[in-house]
C-alpha cells in the first residue's frame, strides 16, 4: 500500500479484530487518537503486550511491536 493513512486504517481494523474488540475501538464516531488510546487500553487490561499477535514477513510479531508500527509510537 503506497497511502500511509490508508495502510495505517487497514492495520487498525485487522489489529481490532485480533483484539476482538472491533466494535469497542471503533463505536461512535472516532478519531485515530481515540481509537490508538482504545486500542493501547484493550491491549494493557488483557497483559498482551508481550504476547505474539501474528506474523509478518515470516516472524512473529507481538502486540506491541504491531501497535507500534501502525501507531508509529511505543504502547
Amino acid at each position: 500500500m503506497s497511502d500511509p493513512a490508508l495502510a495505517r486504517d487497514v492495520g487498525e481494523m485487522w489489529l481490532a479484530r485480533r483484539l476482538g474488540d472491533f466494535g469497542a475501538v471503533f463505536s461512535g464516531v472516532t478519531d485515530i487518537a481515540t481509537r490508538k488510546a482504545r486500542m493501547r487500553e484493550a491491549i494493557q487490561s488483557r497483559g498482551l503486550a508481550e504476547a505474539i499477535c501474528g506474523k509478518r514477513d515470516g516472524k512473529v510479531e507481538t502486540f506491541s511491536e504491531t501497535y507500534r508500527r501502525i501507531y508509529g509510537e511505543a504502547l
